[in-house]
């Protein structure tokens, strides 16, 4: 298990996640590609403490904030066409994951389940493409042995590669905006 208290804070999670069906699609801030599939080198993922933070109620403005951890990726687009000729990085969409999802909100306007349901496949997805797996029980381990990968590859002047697929969406003011990225295929682990 892992020394970093986050990692293992996860796992208070991982009856919910085991629960979760995962998604590989089958905002990250900053720069983001044209929607596509792109391959990209897996640099890092950071783990951190987070709070998930809801409305209490539809429409009300008070919210509730719950103990979280948050993983956010961070890659480089080895086959985008950069007008600099270096290859862009960027990071992917954040994961918040609350650890305990007891009485969230599953009201109309205010469907606090389905958006944790929505993420955590999400991060099932990327964690079995990465791990070459279909199921995962222990995801603070998961995590772990993703972080070792990553720095065990870089030790040997390698990196972990992927076919990400990057998608927008369109918000309420009708502008298309980073949605999601979905991790489709480990090509070099």
């Amino acid at each position: 298990m892992s020394n970093n208290p986050v990692i293992a804070a996860l796992a208070k999670a991982n009856k919910r996640l085991k629960e979760a069906q995962a998604n590989t699609g089958q905002g990250a801030l900053g720069w983001w590609p044209e929607e596509g599939v792109y391959v990209a080198t897996l640099d890092n993922v950071t783990v951190e403490a987070a709070k998930f933070k809801h409305r209490k109620k539809a429409g009300a403005n008070e919210f509730v904030e719950r103990d979280a951890t948050r993983i956010q990726t961070h890659m480089t687009l080895t086959d985008y066409p950069a007008a600099d000729g270096e290859s862009p990085t960027c990071r992917g969409r954040e994961f918040i994951i609350p650890h305990d999802v007891s009485g969230l909100p599953a009201e109309k306007g205010n469907n606090q389940v389905e958006r944790v349901r929505i993420q955590d496949e999400r991060f099932k997805g990327m964690l079995c493409t990465i791990l070459g797996v279909s199921d995962i029980d222990d995801y603070a381990a998961a995590i772990d042995q993703v972080q070792t990968m990553i720095s065990e590859k870089a030790a040997a002047n390698s990196a972990l590669v992927l076919k990400v697929d990057f998608r927008y969406s369109e918000n309420q003011r009708k502008k298309m905006v980073p949605d999601a990225e979905f991790y489709k295929e480990l090509v070099s682990g």
